[in-house]
């Protein structure tokens, strides 16, 4: 089923299949719809905890909501969607196109403060047909004007996550947290072991440190395309966002990264980072959230649920 729905990506996907759907925490693992013990439907968890006011309540992030093509049409995601809300008190989703309708049709609340940020850093990686020896002049030239701005930036400590666990573990949990009204993901010491820890690809996940400021980033290659995905920010004294994602955005300059990626709902942090991700390339991400538990749902209702990229399947759906 996974060879036919998802080719690009299936054998990772069975290959981590454990991980990827943290399967035996809290007793979840994907639920499927069979048609004489043929797999026609699946819809994924990533079973997480999300504080609510002075409460940490279980939640699942709905992940490959999918329907195989022969199927489809049927309502048969609604059915899929439905049987999922029996495991949680909280249920989660990135709505796509085809998604959104079903979770609408659900009443489930939906949610577009989320934004998706982009900065393609090689143009030439879309444009492949130009010639080699134009690549660094057409790749700075696109870039002058953020060349400009970075030149004062200060250079960033660099730590492979996997030589350096240590580095993670002396400084997440002393972290500075502001708790405001909104809904937020709990990241406990199980979640930090499971998201990053056990991470099958932990070789490319890096940690860049700039005075006490934390950013957790994933670097890699797809599709020929070298990416840089900024997964969350932290920091333990005094906030230096804008200083720190210059500086990334530098290091990404100088390490031939093609492309820049993150998620966030941070509206103000959003308009700091502009010089690196301009307005043309940042798309709403449209997050759906119910409760079958009344009380529950009134509040989420009236309440936004603040993202990074580390919180769901982002970070390997190459959103762009």
């Amino acid at each position: 089923f996974y060879k036919e729905v998802y080719p690009d990506r299936y054998k990772k996907l069975t290959q981590y299949l454990k991980w990827y759907y943290r399967i035996g925490f809290e007793n979840n693992e994907p639920i499927v719809l069979l048609d004489s013990n043929k797999v026609v439907g699946h819809l994924g968890f990533l079973p997480v905890k999300i504080r609510l006011n002075e409460s940490i309540i279980s939640a699942n992030w709905y992940i490959d909501l999918i329907i195989h093509p022969s199927f489809q049409g049927k309502g048969l995601g609604s059915i899929l969607v439905k049987e999922g809300q029996n495991f949680s008190k909280i249920q989660i989703a990135f709505a796509n196109e085809a998604a959104l309708k079903v979770y609408q049709k659900l009443n489930w609340t939906i949610k577009n403060s989320s934004k998706r940020l982009a900065r393609p850093i090689n143009p030439i990686k879309w444009v492949p047909f130009i010639k080699n020896f134009q690549i660094n002049f057409i790749k700075n030239l696109y870039n002058l004007n953020l060349l400009n701005k970075l030149k004062k930036s200060e250079k960033l400590k660099v730590y492979n996550l996997k030589e350096n666990k240590k580095i993670l573990n002396d400084t997440f949990f002393k972290k500075r947290v502001i708790h405001d009204n909104n809904l937020t993901i709990y990241r406990d010491e199980d979640w930090v072991n499971w998201r990053l820890i056990e991470f099958p690809e932990i070789n490319d996940l890096y940690i860049f440190e700039l005075n006490d400021n934390f950013i957790i980033t994933h670097l890699f290659t797809h599709n020929n395309i070298k990416r840089l995905n900024i997964l969350m920010y932290y920091y333990l004294s005094e906030p230096k966002e804008t200083e720190i994602i210059f500086s990334l955005t530098k290091w990404a300059l100088e390490n031939n990264v093609d492309l820049l990626w993150t998620c966030l709902t941070n509206s103000n942090l959003t308009l700091k980072m502009k010089d690196v991700f301009p307005k043309r390339f940042i798309k709403p991400i449209d997050i759906a959230i119910s409760s079958t538990d009344k009380s529950i749902a009134n509040i989420i209702e009236n309440k936004e649920l603040i993202l990074e990229g580390i919180d769901s399947d982002f970070d390997n759906l190459f959103l762009f």
